[in-house]
């Protein structure tokens, strides 16, 4: 397989000296680097939403115009319900469970996920007393390092949480154990 360097139907003006590429499937990924690496602009970002949540503000577009993107997704470009009819559905199922003496078990692994997921929950704690004598625990090493990251930068989350911080730390929460 040959790339022949025309990139004019991306809409770039870059050409490229030609790479051979081998047909051992192994290899592909070494010559995928290699023309990466003749660009002049990659932008490469994680997974990002443009929609604010409880405590980090939204992606803001950045003002480059690179050649090549890399984005990492998760979701792609699905279209999910509104944040505050996510919360209410989240804390329903969640109050439901736990009202018949049933437990929760969350699985999160994104680090900011973890974060919103324990202010929505100790929020909805303090609106239903009832629910106070119901322990809610987190048990991840790593979620519980990260804390330490969302309480010192206090200044890169959202206006609610930085106003919510000159009263108290909004991330040292009154209905979640340790």
């Amino acid at each position: 397989m040959r790339f022949r360097g025309d990139w004019s139907r991306f809409g770039s003006s870059k050409t490229f000296k030609p790479i051979n590429y081998p047909h051992h499937q192994h290899q592909y990924h070494q010559y995928q680097q290699e023309l990466l690496l003749q660009l002049s602009k990659v932008l490469y970002t994680g997974d990002f939403s443009r929609q604010p949540d409880r405590h980090l503000l939204g992606a803001e577009t950045p003002h480059v115009n690179p050649d090549v993107l890399i984005v990492e997704s998760t979701y792609g470009i699905m279209v999910h319900e509104p944040r505050k009819e996510r919360e209410m559905r989240f804390t329903k199922m969640v109050d439901e469970v736990v009202s018949r003496g049933g437990r929760c078990l969350l699985p999160v692994f994104a680090l900011g996920r973890a974060q919103e997921l324990l202010l929505i929950l100790d929020e909805y704690w303090e609106a239903h007393p009832r629910l106070r004598n119901i322990p809610i625990y987190y048990a991840s090493s790593l979620a519980r390092r990260s804390m330490h990251v969302f309480r010192t930068y206090i200044n890169m989350m959202n206006d609610k949480i930085k106003k919510q911080f000159d009263i108290s730390n909004p991330f040292d929460f009154r209905h979640i154990l340790q």
